[in-house]
């Protein structure tokens, strides 16, 4: 099962709430994803917007 809009937000306020974690308050504040869940998510997300600042680059 994917993120919803509003699993999203719920994720963004988390990560600017708790910026170095710890991930089971991510995902706690969260409350539909497991801790796994919201880790996979992040470094997901790092590697996208790792991409997309190499592409402005070039």
């Amino acid at each position: 099962k994917g993120w919803t809009p509003h699993e999203q937000q719920l994720f963004w306020v988390a990560l600017t709430t708790f910026p170095q974690g710890p991930w089971t308050a991510i995902a706690e504040y969260i409350g539909t994803k497991t801790t796994r869940q919201a880790m996979t998510h992040a470094q997901k997300l790092r590697q996208k917007l790792k991409r997309w600042n190499t592409r402005l680059r070039s």
